[in-house]
């Protein structure tokens, strides 16, 4: 369990998926995803295991990620965010 403290320190932000690409080195089924947090972080890079969603469904969604977790190596280039919440097809 972590106190809230630590909490704290995790940077969540809203961003936009700017372009979605095949991903097929991963292990499991996934896209990697472009998404644009704006002019302060600026495109970050992420993957997520949701290929019931099609390319078209994906881009131009909003998405919840944590951008301050250090980079992770998905491919050549390192995952520079977690995406945490990824579009819906139903209202919540």
């Amino acid at each position: 369990m972590i106190d809230f403290d630590d909490f704290l320190k995790v940077d969540i932000r809203v961003g936009r998926i700017v372009r979605v690409e095949e991903f097929p080195e991963a292990r499991k089924p996934a896209w990697k995803l472009h998404l644009d947090f704006g002019p302060e972080l600026g495109e970050r890079k992420s993957s997520a295991q949701i290929t019931d969603y099609t390319r078209e469904e994906l881009e131009g969604a909003l998405v919840v990620a944590v951008v301050n977790f250090p980079a992770r190596q998905i491919d050549r280039s390192g995952r520079r965010c977690w995406c945490w919440a990824c579009p819906t097809r139903t209202a919540a």
